[in-house]
Order: C-alpha cells, then sequence, then structure tokens
C-alpha cells in the first residue's frame, strides 16, 4: 500500500495522510477577515430665507472642504464628513440602519416656530441611487432629530425661541437595512410640496437640514 504521495506504508493502521488547502497550516496567516464598527455619516442643506422651496434640495452631494448644498463657503466637519461627495468611502460597505434629520437656523439662531411647521409639512425624505432610482423614507415630521434643544421657552426680557425638530427618536429600519458599497454613487433628497396650496412656500428666515445615517461599516482587514 502506498500514501497519496506514492510512498510505502504499513497499511491500515498507519496515520491517513491528506492535503492541506492554501492557507491550512496551524500558523497560517487568516483570511476573510472583517472590521465592524459603527458611526453616524452626516450631511447639510441649507435653505435661503425667502426663496421659494420648488427644486428638490440634496444631500451627500458635496464633500468636506467644498462648496455646494445652498453654502457660500467650503462645508466644514459640522456640516459633514463625506469625503467625496456623492460616492460612497472606499474600502468599506455601509449598512445604515437609522435616520436622524435635525432642523436649525443660521449658525447659532434656532429656527422660527412657523419654518419649523413648514419643513415639517411639505418636506419629504428620499434615497438616490443612480439618477432613476428614488426610494421614499418619510415625510420630515416622522423622521426623528436624535437629540438637542426642543420645545420653546422665553424669559421676561428678551423673548428666546429655540424651537426644534423634536426630543429624540430615529426612523429605524427594523426589518432590513439599507446597504451602501463602496464607492456607490448616492444621495438623498427632500422633495418639498406645497401643503395643498398650489404654489411654492418660502422659509422665512435661514433654514439648515443636517441629515445623519447612522449604520454599521464593514471593511476587509488587509493581510500582509
Amino acid at each position: 500500500m502506498s500514501s497519496i504521495f506514492g510512498m510505502p506504508s504499513t497499511g491500515g493502521n498507519a496515520p491517513q495522510l491528506k492535503l492541506l488547502g492554501a492557507n491550512q497550516g496551524l500558523f497560517a496567516v487568516p483570511l476573510g477577515v472583517q472590521r465592524v464598527y459603527e458611526y453616524d455619516l452626516f450631511s447639510t442643506v441649507r435653505l435661503v430665507a425667502g426663496v421659494a422651496l420648488a427644486q428638490t434640495s440634496r444631500l451627500f452631494v458635496v464633500g468636506l472642504n467644498s462648496q455646494g448644498q445652498g453654502f457660500a463657503n467650503p462645508l466644514t466637519v459640522s456640516e459633514t464628513n463625506m469625503t467625496i461627495g456623492a460616492i460612497a468611502p472606499g474600502n468599506e460597505t455601509y449598512e445604515v440602519s437609522a435616520i436622524a434629520c435635525e432642523v436649525y437656523g443660521s449658525a447659532a439662531i434656532a429656527p422660527t416656530p412657523g419654518d419649523l411647521r413648514l419643513i415639517q409639512r411639505i418636506g419629504v425624505l428620499a434615497w438616490e441611487f443612480g439618477s432613476t432610482t428614488i426610494l421614499y423614507v418619510a415625510p420630515i415630521s416622522m423622521i426623528g432629530a436624535g437629540g438637542g434643544i426642543f420645545g420653546m421657552t422665553a424669559d421676561t426680557g428678551t423673548p428666546i425661541t429655540v424651537a426644534n425638530n423634536g426630543n429624540g427618536g430615529l426612523w429605524v429600519y427594523v426589518n432590513i437595512v439599507v446597504a451602501i458599497p463602496a464607492t456607490q454613487a448616492f444621495a438623498m433628497q427632500v422633495q418639498w410640496g406645497n401643503g395643498g396650496t398650489g404654489a411654492s412656500i418660502a422659509p422665512v428666515a435661514e433654514v439648515q437640514l443636517r441629515v445623519s445615517l447612522f449604520n454599521q461599516a464593514r471593511s476587509a482587514v488587509p493581510i500582509a
């Protein structure tokens, strides 16, 4: 009797030999290792005071240190953490499990209650993949803002308005997640209705919307 290598064997009681596949030894370098973590990918759009909300607003299409999405100056880390606009960062796949939409005024100024209600009433958030695939999420009134200032208050001197988009809460994908492969072209839209008035409506003051995508990111761990 001979072994699979063609060498003589002592018979049926001898250890059986088999060929191991590539990288299956005791000291083999592991393959298929992934790094999994969670963080927030976010983007902001600026709506100008007195300008009718007639055109669809698009988020995640402008990267860090670039100008756009209604801003006259380059976006900073408080507006977005997108490295390149309209393209998911490379080397990672994002599995979006929740969405938040924060409503702000200009800089440190809170939005007026009327503008806040307007945004909640006529704004609808949607996914955009490519030039033809539009998937609706929900009206902005259904999408929470995470934390932050909410409600209204005033003192005996100068009235202070501190309205925001609600106290906590996220739009959570319960049964499925939205997976965005690495370098996938994508954006998010805010489509504007008119509240049944038949004409476009404009915010009284400047309004900013910051949309956050909470996700689990997966990336392959490079092995030397």
